[in-house]
């Protein structure tokens, strides 16, 4: 799933090693822009989209005469649009070393960002999701160099200064060249050895002259705020640049030796290129292999069914890198399919990943079924499968992690689950799974199971709530089971001896507590046609009316357990008992039941 993310992780990474290769100096970073609102955390798209915009941008500067611009990606939030401007006096491998050098650095200051920019002595990168404003004046750097003029030379060097800069800057938008750019120097009148200015001004080939001109003038406007009486300064807008200093800090025009560095980046390039397309087409038939390998597993555990879950499979690797390869610190359960840890994929999505484990003996129906079932599934109370990963002997499911601590870390899994018919209102099942003490009589038994299974279950889970007691017999010291000693309870005219005693206090409805005791064995009965639809439940649960029907007596399971053990096929009917009187039911509802309340105060 996230092969090709990693691919191009790695082609992007060797582009900008091989490329690197030629570097002859070190490029002298300036400053950085790192916009605080235009950061993303998921956007896969867009990360794939800078990566290979910046590969791009790296291996085309050797061509683009110093300034080239690209596009990566469609859509408003993920395209990425990439710009670079080398000084117009550096020669094409400095250009290239500078740009080299940004495109790896830009990243590193501004992770995570959809705009940066990024100035160097040479060079100038930037990208954004955006499209480029050429009339934009921010961002902007100002940057001072050196001492400060002398007071007796300060006056004469202001003129001096800005006379050069103003030339400079109608030079450098008149230019007729392939290149906006302008250099000069001028000896202003002073005390110091070093009365010569040397100064620079460049826009970006694509501006027209009013906007060269608008922008080289917004630039130099800022330098006496910023930098007033420095020997040196510069200001650095993402659509031009200008500087001063009292050295020669540009090259002059050496037509020879631009030649021989393009001749010397042309014998570095072509064996990089071919290198590099050698490499690619050895990958893709990896991958290629690897792919088929994939799909005859999928074919051999799912069958027809393995072309709709291919786009579900994640590769070990991903996995092993999400959980820290199966750390115990990411462990956070374990039960008969095996363990289940926590991870983080590189998307930065939790995920809960359940490894069968080799030793099970059963497993590997259970997660076939598993995988089926919910990946037809969606429901706002199912976790999300996002995926699995079949390779290798492992087997694992990977959820969407869902973090709960109320729900005390337990896990539900559907590895015996199966899907019914929308109009199906009952089944058979020949395997018998799940806690008898959860488990309709008809269920454990006979393997019947329909709609009243769960209102059975729904009821015990009732009963277990109101008296934080489970349905076990280890928990009672003379009776079977909780449904029991409810029922005894009831039978006494004294239900709300099951009550929690921890909040029972602090409870003042007790007329609430018997109604969900009483709707709690209405759903327990021995009997499925006696128990009400989960639909009447509901209505019970949501009304005011007290008046519900009468429960009856539910079966032991102590006797499940026993009927099982023997073999019987049938778990007789229990007689009805209801000696307790409608009229004085309803009494003790309506009277906030009186007795029981005198009893416990």
């Amino acid at each position: 799933m996230f092969l090709l993310n990693n691919h191009v992780d790695v082609t992007f990474l060797l582009f900008l090693w091989l490329f690197g290769i030629g570097s002859s100096s070190a490029s002298i970073y300036n400053a950085n822009y790192c916009p605080n609102n235009t950061s993303y955390n998921s956007n896969l798209t867009f990360e794939t989209n800078l990566k290979v915009l910046l590969a791009s941008m790296v291996s085309n500067v050797s061509l683009s005469d110093g300034y080239y611009f690209t596009a990566m990606g469609m859509g408003t939030t993920s395209v990425a649009n990439g710009l670079l401007l080398c000084r117009g006096d550096v020669s094409t491998a400095t250009c290239h070393d500078c740009i080299s050098t940004a495109a790896t650095e830009i990243t590193r200051r501004c992770p995570n960002k959809t705009e940066s920019i990024i100035w160097y002595d040479e060079c100038m990168l930037r990208f954004t999701n955006r499209y480029f404003a050429p009339t934009s004046v921010v961002p902007r750097a100002n940057l001072m160099d050196g001492n400060n003029i002398s007071a007796s030379d300060l006056d004469s060097f202001n003129r001096t200064l800005f006379g050069l800069l103003n030339d400079l800057i109608e030079e450098a938008a008149n230019s007729r060249l392939a290149r906006k750019f302008a250099t000069g120097q001028r000896e202003f009148a002073g005390h110091s050895p070093e009365n010569t200015v040397y100064a620079l001004t460049e826009c970006e080939p694509d501006l027209t002259t009013t906007q060269c001109e608008e922008c080289l003038r917004n630039a130099v406007s800022t330098l006496p705020s910023c930098c007033g009486g420095k020997q040196g300064a510069r200001a650095l807008l993402s659509y031009c640049n200008a500087r001063h200093e009292l050295f020669r800090f540009y090259h002059t025009s050496d037509t020879s030796g631009n030649k021989k560095s393009v001749s010397r980046v042309v014998l570095i390039v072509v064996p990089v290129v071919v290198s590099i397309i050698l490499l690619l087409c050895v990958c893709y038939f990896i991958l290629k292999r690897s792919r088929k390998k994939y799909n005859t597993l999928l074919r051999e555990n799912f069958g027809e069914e393995s072309a709709t879950l291919e786009s579900l499979q994640f590769g070990l690797v991903t996995i092993e890198a999400a959980t820290n390869k199966f750390s115990y610190e990411k462990r956070i359960g374990e039960g008969g399919f095996g363990v289940v840890y926590k991870g983080v994929l590189p998307d930065g999505r939790e995920i809960a990943v359940k490894k069968l484990s080799k030793s099970s003996g059963q497993g590997a129906n259970e997660f076939k079924n598993e995988i089926l079932l919910i990946a037809k599934l969606q429901h706002r109370n199912l976790v999300t499968l996002l995926g699995f990963c079949l390779e290798e002997h492992e087997k694992m499911l990977i959820y969407e992690f869902v973090s709960n601590k109320s729900l005390d870390y337990f896990l539900f899994d559907f590895g015996m689950a199966r899907i019914v018919a929308i109009d199906q209102l009952q089944g058979k099942t020949n395997r018998i799974v799940g806690t008898y003490g959860y488990m309709s009589p008809e269920y454990a038994m006979h393997g019947q199971f329909s709609e009243k299974s769960d209102v059975f279950s729904f009821g015990v889970i009732v009963l277990e709530i109101i008296s934080a007691k489970r349905n076990t017999r280890s928990v009672f010291s003379d009776h079977d089971d909780l449904l029991s000693y409810t029922w005894e309870q009831w039978m006494d005219e004294a239900p709300l001896n099951i009550f929690d005693q921890s909040i029972k206090a602090e409870f003042c409805d007790h007329s609430e507590v018997v109604k969900c005791i009483q709707i709690g064995l209405l759903c327990v009965q021995e009997k499925p046609d006696d128990r009400p639809k989960i639909t009447q439940v509901i209505s019970y649960l949501n009304s005011s009316i007290t008046e519900l029907p009468l429960p009856k007596k539910p079966i032991r399971q102590s006797g499940i357990v026993q009927k099982i053990a023997v073999g019987e096929s049938s778990s007789g009917s229990t007689p009805s008992i209801n000696e307790m009187s409608e009229s004085n039911f309803r009494k003790a509802i309506l009277c906030d039941y009186s007795p029981i309340k005198s009893k416990h105060r």
